[in-house]
């Protein structure tokens, strides 16, 4: 995250899926259409382009003690809502996912307190290789 190792400084790991949402493609924007009276049938321009997407990335994170889990989960909640922020899976590649915070959907805990999963939803506005670094 952020050019930083996830596991190291936020106690981050890939959850459930994490893999698949990354990798999915996103959706293409709706085709320009001309529904004219004047002539039989409607006209379609073909050439496609991505639209934004938006995906869920589950994260677990974990701490050795309470406090090292709490710091960490700050940590992670603060880099997500800075703004823009980049994720690199290095099993996948040098890309570098730039992505936006919505909205967590799911949070639960250990009773420990030093473990828990947490789901988040994210844009990615420019899903493309240009969008990307």
């Amino acid at each position: 995250i952020n050019g930083a190792d996830a596991y190291t400084n936020y106690g981050a790991s890939m959850g459930d899926g994490f893999i698949g949402a990354i990798l999915e493609p996103p959706p293409t924007k709706e085709y320009a259409e001309n529904n004219s009276r004047l002539q039989d049938g409607r006209s379609v321009v073909s050439s496609t382009k991505v639209d934004e997407r938006t995906f869920t990335l589950v994260f677990n994170v974990e701490g050795s003690t309470t406090t090292d889990f709490m710091k960490k989960l700050k940590a992670l909640y603060a880099a997500w809502a800075a703004g823009q922020f980049t994720v690199n899976v290095p099993a996948l590649g040098s890309e570098n996912y730039k992505l936006y915070f919505q909205k967590s959907t799911e949070f639960a805990m250990n009773t420990q307190r030093t473990f828990c999963k947490v789901s988040a939803q994210f844009i990615e506005p420019l899903p493309t290789d240009a969008g990307r670094v």
